[in-house]
Parts: C-alpha cells; structure tokens; sequence
C-alpha cells in the first residue's frame, strides 16, 4: 500500500474515531439531560404529593377497645357469648346472660378477650378456646390444643371483637 494511501486511512480512521466520540459525548450529554428531567419530576411529584398530605383533614378522635367473652354450661351443652363490649366486665356478663337465656344454669366464664378473634373446639370428649388475632389463627392454635389429648378436633363457634374509632 502507498504512503498517500495509509495516510488517508490514518486520517479517515482518526476521523471517524473523533466523529464516534463525538457521538458518545453527545449521547452521555443526552442521558445526562433526560435524568435531570426525571430527577426534577421526581421532585415536583413529592413536592405535590406532601402538599396533597398536609391538606387531608385528619379526623378527630380516638380507637376504644372492645371485649369479647365465651361462657358455657358443660352439662347442658349451652354456649354463650358477647362482642363489642366496652369492658371484660361487661363482656362476661353479657356473656352469662346469653347463657342462661339459652337455659344454662351453671354458665361459667372460659375466655375473656379483646381486639381479636376467638375459636371454641370441639373434640370428642373435651373442647377448649383459643383467641388470636384473626379467626384462622385461633381455630388453628384451639385445634393444635385438642389434637394433643383428643380426636376429631374441628371449628365449633368463633367470633371476632375489633376495636371501634370513635369520632369526638
């Protein structure tokens, strides 16, 4: 190859190379500018989004807890219970009298709870109760309790007691 010839290559080498970096210079500048833009968005979004939040009225006032309990008789097979009490006083007494309302003569109180969830289990010589936070976990803790000194161990009564927000 002739010396004019390679130098023309040389050249038209180094000039694409100059004109490839100036593209990648180029490009690096483009995605530069097209992440200040998302980074500003960004910005002005959280901007709004804290706006938006300070203007939300918060209402005003307070979450009470509520009581539940389980009473039964065992000899007359009678269950009673109550939800949505305001005290575990109340609880248990509402809970005797829907007892004795059943014809229970000899309720006696087997769980008290509140803000959760209660499971009475049968099995087929005793039951028991559980309470947990949803209906699930009780019947499967009151269930796990059965299994343990008894067979045919299944859901028999379960009722939930949630705390209540009482607006001022």
């Amino acid at each position: 190859m002739k010396f004019s010839s390679l130098l023309t290559l040389a050249l038209a080498l180094a000039s694409g190379s100059l004109h490839a970096q100036q593209n990648n210079n180029q490009y690096f500048q483009e995605q530069q500018r097209i992440q200040q833009q998302q980074h500003h968005a960004e910005q002005a979004r959280q901007g709004y989004m804290r706006s938006q939040q300070g203007n939300v009225d918060e209402p005003a006032g307070h979450w009470k807890t509520t009581w539940g309990s389980i009473t039964t008789d065992a000899v007359r097979g009678v269950l009673g219970s109550a939800i949505g009490q305001e005290s575990q006083a109340a609880a248990e007494a509402a809970a005797v009298a829907d007892c004795q309302a059943k014809g229970g003569t000899a309720c006696r109180i087997q769980l008290s709870y509140y803000n959760q969830c209660a499971a009475m289990i049968l099995g087929s010589k005793v039951f028991n109760v559980a309470s947990a936070a949803t209906v699930e976990e009780a019947t499967r803790l009151g269930v796990g309790k059965c299994e343990k000194e008894d067979t045919n161990c299944r859901l028999y009564f379960s009722a939930c007691t949630k705390p209540e927000f009482v607006r001022n």
